[in-house]
């Protein structure tokens, strides 16, 4: 919980919950804007008063952050790895696929081609 969370839940109470809150905290605070300099100068009561406004301290939050950013960088890895495994398999059916076509390029080949012969002249292209 921030300062200006506090001011803003603290500002909506009405006169009986904020005497009951008042009463449930403890200490002398007649106002809202003393509990607010309290809570600014004495951040150790935070947890007291996140408990029970019902908030999150901000080491709550902090660590709720924490755990949902180490969540995602998982998702992340797992998402880069199936990239990985993806790209490795579309490489190992192109290199595949390369041999399959040479291979029937090879067969299609007429086995008497090679270097002309006396008999067979030369084709100059170009």
């Amino acid at each position: 919980m921030n300062r200006q969370e506090l001011e803003n839940i603290l500002q909506k109470m009405s006169p009986e919950n904020f005497d009951a809150f008042v009463e449930k905290f403890g200490g002398d605070a007649k106002s809202a804007n003393t509990i607010i300099r309290n809570y600014i100068d004495h951040p150790e009561w935070e947890p007291r008063l996140c408990q029970i406004l019902g908030f999150s301290t901000e080491e709550e939050r902090r660590t709720q952050s924490i755990l949902l950013s180490a969540v995602s960088a998982r998702w992340s890895a797992i998402a880069a790895a199936i990239s990985a495994i993806i790209s490795l398999l579309a490489l190992l059916f192109a290199l595949g696929f390369g041999k399959v076509c040479e291979q029937g390029a090879q067969q299609s080949a007429p086995a008497d081609w090679g270097k002309p012969t006396a008999s067979q002249p030369a084709s100059h292209g170009g």
